[in-house]
């Protein structure tokens, strides 16, 4: 089971955004979540030059699955059609979320870096914990605040 997809999405500029959702089971029959990823549990985009700053760990966890990168910009420029999926296993998209979640708001490239560094250096376990905080609840914003602040030592 890969319970993470990831589409790339085109913008009017001719680059492109990516969105990840993760679900529990497919469904495709389920009308809730995303129109993309009917079912989905959460969801985020990211696009711009926090993904850019992130594009080495994507293109990873994209070849860690299967594809070629190429793959990636190749569906972003479907524009007229609905976008190619790329699922993605349990622990390359725990990864992924976690850093998009991470970078998401940040500007500073140097401060990008050293999140997505100490995502990528973290142990399964310590992901997986990040991620549970991260994802969902009360206080996943706050959660995602304090694994900024711990990871960029800011």
């Amino acid at each position: 089971m890969r319970p993470f997809v990831l589409y790339t999405l085109p913008e009017d500029t001719g680059g492109y955004r990516v969105a990840l959702y993760q679900w529990l089971q497919r469904d495709e029959g389920n009308t809730n979540g995303s129109p993309l990823a009917p079912g989905a549990l959460w969801g985020i985009e990211l696009g711009g030059d926090p993904l850019r700053a992130v594009a080495e760990h994507l293109l990873a966890a994209i070849r860690a699955n299967g594809y070629k990168p190429t793959e990636l910009a190749r569906t972003a420029r479907t524009a007229n059609s609905a976008p190619s999926p790329f699922y993605l296993d349990e622990t390359s998209g725990v990864r992924l979320a976690l850093t998009f979640m991470a970078v998401k708001p940040l500007a500073r490239h140097d401060r990008i870096e050293a999140i997505n560094s100490g995502i990528q250096d973290m142990s399964d376990e310590e992901a997986y914990y990040w991620f549970s905080k991260c994802s969902v609840g009360p206080n996943a914003t706050r959660a995602q605040k304090a694994l900024r602040v711990l990871l960029s030592d800011e």
